[in-house]
């Protein structure tokens, strides 16, 4: 048998590391918990009165306090400062 046609034995391909279709599970079972805590926190938000409108609201507000622009008329606060 020539190397280059084997490219790995039947118990290699028939395992699941062979394949690499064992990093889905994997993916799953790490996301799950994660999933689970937004479903509940999710449903303990809802039942505490937000809606999607209120937190939308809110970051728009929390947005715009933090980025912050000048109008374009107002000098910048470089061209303020006296000179010696």
């Amino acid at each position: 048998m020539s190397a280059h046609r084997v490219l790995a034995c039947a118990v290699c391909l028939g395992s699941a590391f062979g394949d690499r279709s064992y990093s889905w599970p994997y993916i799953g079972l790490i996301l799950l918990p994660f999933m689970v805590c937004a479903a509940v926190l999710g449903v303990g938000a809802w039942y505490a009165g937000w809606r999607l409108r209120d937190v939308a609201d809110r970051a728009r507000v929390w947005r715009s306090a933090v980025f912050r622009r000048a109008a374009p008329d107002d000098p910048s606060p470089r061209s303020q400062t006296e000179t010696p």
